[in-house]
């Protein structure tokens, strides 16, 4: 490894790297070599498809007669990014928008460009938290609080100095959690209010792309004017159909490092789907995890055991500290372990209700 100069030396990020023996830079290289790996789906066509939309939008006029301007152009558009936690949506979003030429951004100390601007929802929403975050994400952190209506106007000037067009708001759902159905639906109309405010300022209207769980449907459901300016992309879980092409892509992913897979029959591939939930990010997340095990048991041995079904197992109690009975890898009725638990447990069967009224039939 390189050596360090003095200041980095004072640093306990490189200090703890320094520290590293070749079996963690080993796990670090393969964990950072899976990272890289990629499953292409016809979900990845849908998005690219409504991020497009969305930027023709951006650059459409509002009045034909005169040339385009920040100010001539149609309100802002919104797409909607939503499936499980899992499934893949940040991933997917930020392989498109940073491969995007034209959302790059700049350092031109002159004038600086910031066409995407990307921010986590703020927990607990309210316009002002908003615009703080979208005020620290184009690099103007406050000194002080002033009234939201001011903040209001910081954002409006700094976005069009950064000539910002898109805003992407990731975890949106986090902001809806924890409300009674009526306090819901009023935090819903808040924030959906607020992308709208955004949407139609006639200087310069911006274009947003909500991401997160399912629920931040309900802003279209509560808010009519902004559901008639959105587009819905959703990130559906995987099918049991889909084991076949499952076992291909572990096959080929095993491969690459150099491992024989050994495991992956059809009913591994079943077993692989229901431990991942269905949703695509964490079933290849717990894909390459079990192949860093493999390798690194392959640090002492050779690699001639290949990928197995106890690297899967392995890796699967590491994620839940659950006991044999409860690995989706190792139990005969794994069919039956509720995967949605952090801590998973079993399904209990529904008993048969009874028709008859408490104390008998009249």
């Amino acid at each position: 490894m390189e050596e360090v100069g003095i200041e980095a030396e004072k640093d306990s990020l490189f200090s703890l790297e320094a520290s590293l023996g070749p079996l963690a830079w080993d796990r670090i290289k393969h964990a950072e070599a899976n990272a890289k790996f990629y499953v292409p789906t016809e979900r990845d066509d849908q998005l690219k498809n409504g991020i497009g939309r969305l930027l023709d939008g951006v650059v459409t006029r509002a009045d034909r007669n005169v040339p385009l301007t920040r100010s001539n152009r149609k309100e802002g558009r919104a797409l909607l990014v939503a499936g499980q936690s899992g499934a893949g949506k940040s991933r997917a979003l930020s392989r498109l928008l940073t491969a995007h030429e034209a959302l790059r951004p700049t350092d031109d100390p002159i004038a600086p460009r910031r066409p995407l601007i990307s921010i986590k929802a703020p927990e607990t929403f309210t316009p002002r938290a908003f615009y703080i975050r979208m005020l620290h994400a184009m690099g103007y952190p406050l000194v002080n609080s002033p009234v939201t209506e001011l903040l209001i106007e910081r954002v409006r000037k700094h976005a069009q100095r950064l000539q910002v067009l898109v805003l992407h708001i990731d975890d949106s759902s986090n902001s809806l959690v924890g409300h009674s159905p009526g306090a819901r639906d009023r935090a819903v109309e808040r924030v959906a209010t607020t992308l709208r405010g955004l949407m139609v300022d006639a200087e310069n209207p911006l274009s947003v792309i909500v991401s997160g769980l399912p629920s931040i449907l309900d802003l279209v459901r509560v808010e009519e004017q902004f559901g008639r300016r959105a587009e819905i992309v959703h990130f559906n879980p995987l099918q049991a159909s889909d084991a076949d092409r499952l076992r291909q892509i572990v096959a080929k992913r095993a491969e690459t490092f150099g491992l024989a897979d050994k495991e992956m029959s059809a009913d591994f591939a079943l077993r692989l789907l229901h431990a991942g939930n269905y949703q695509l990010g964490t079933v290849m997340e717990i894909t390459s995890q079990a192949i860093g095990s493999a390798l690194e048991k392959g640090q002492n041995e050779d690699r001639s055991g290949g990928l197995s079904a106890a690297d899967f197992a392995d890796v699967y109690f590491r994620r839940t500290a659950c006991s044999s009975q409860l690995n989706v890898f190792t139990a005969a009725d794994w069919s039956r372990i509720d995967t949605s638990q952090i801590v998973p447990r079993w399904i209990e069967e529904r008993p048969i209700a009874n028709s008859k009224r408490k104390g008998g039939a009249r």
